[in-house]
């Protein structure tokens, strides 16, 4: 047994928010709506997905916002972001980075913590892709198309990329 991946990440909102979730994190983040399973619709919510990025807002009614608890979401272009944030009335504040991101810290509009990071030029270039090939192989991908296998072993930690 092993826990290998994120499938999703839930956010709570409040009951009834759910255009107001549609505007933040569809118009101005640009994710896209992925209807909610008919079965679970029924419960409120709203689900958003862009690549491998499924972020889920379930609508809690004794919502409380999540300050501390965060999800660190990956972008591309950091900078237009932050402009479409400040543009839209959501103040940004300036995270203190590293070598390998840049990052900013949002509320949403019900007070959820989000964190952005963008991966510095640098490291784009170096990032080698990891993916599970089955059976307990792993492959690494170190360019478009290029697989080398890695029989039953782990792989090393990696930071992926959005997918366009």
């Amino acid at each position: 047994m092993r826990v290998y991946g994120i499938d999703h990440v839930q956010l709570a909102i409040p009951t009834h928010s759910e255009d107001l979730a549609r505007m933040f994190y569809g118009e101005i983040l640009g994710l896209r709506e992925q209807p909610k399973p008919e079965h679970l619709a029924q419960r409120g919510g709203v689900w958003f997905e862009q690549g491998d990025l499924k972020l889920h807002l379930g609508v809690d009614p004794n919502f409380c916002p999540a300050q501390k608890a965060h999800p660190g979401l990956l972008v591309e272009d950091l900078d237009e972001l932050v402009h479409r944030c400040d543009r839209s009335g959501y103040p940004v504040e300036i995270g203190e980075g590293g070598d390998r991101f840049r990052q900013v810290y949002v509320n949403d509009p019900f007070g959820n913590r989000i964190e952005f990071l963008e991966m510095n030029d640098y490291d784009k270039e170096d990032l080698a892709y990891i993916h599970d090939v089955g059976y307990g192989d792993y492959a690494i991908e170190s360019a478009p198309g290029i697989l080398n296998i890695l029989t039953q072993n782990e792989p090393e930690p990696s930071v992926r990329p959005p997918s366009k």
